[in-house]
């Protein structure tokens, strides 16, 4: 497996959460990418949803968020979502994207916990990631 980058552990008792970006998109992928990692995030990033799958589906990847677009090639946002519950119960999302509205997500019986819409700010993404993280693991309800 060869992601897109990922970030190292910081040096320290406890790691930081680590958030799986997946984005099809190169530079969006990797601006979300950065803005986490000045918020202090681990991260790793994919740029194909399948690759992102067959990542989580390794018995040593534990990512604490998945974060990641709606709008991709070969698989939706909400596509993986449910793909990477299956393999991954519980795993908190939050989905983005700039033209799909949320309630496209009640056609699917997974949801993210947080949707944002772009563009957004490393601020908002930040404040959303870190109340995703304090947060229940449960889906909202639908």
């Amino acid at each position: 497996m060869n992601p897109a980058g990922a970030s190292p552990a910081p040096a320290g008792d406890q790691p930081s959460p680590l958030v799986l970006v997946v984005d099809d998109e190169l530079m969006v992928g990797d601006v979300v990418q950065a803005m986490l990692e000045l918020g202090g995030y681990r991260t790793i990033c994919f740029h194909d949803p399948r690759k992102a799958l067959e990542w989580l589906r390794e018995p040593y990847t534990h990512p604490d968020l998945m974060l990641t677009d709606f709008l991709m090639p070969h698989l939706t946002g909400l596509d993986l979502l449910q793909a990477a519950r299956a393999v991954r119960p519980g795993l908190k999302a939050i989905l983005y994207s700039g033209h799909v509205e949320e309630r496209e997500a009640d056609k699917y019986p997974e949801r993210p916990q947080r949707f944002l819409r772009k563009p957004f700010s490393a601020r908002t993404l930040i404040g959303v990631v870190k109340s995703v993280l304090e947060g229940p693991s449960q889906e909202p309800p639908k």
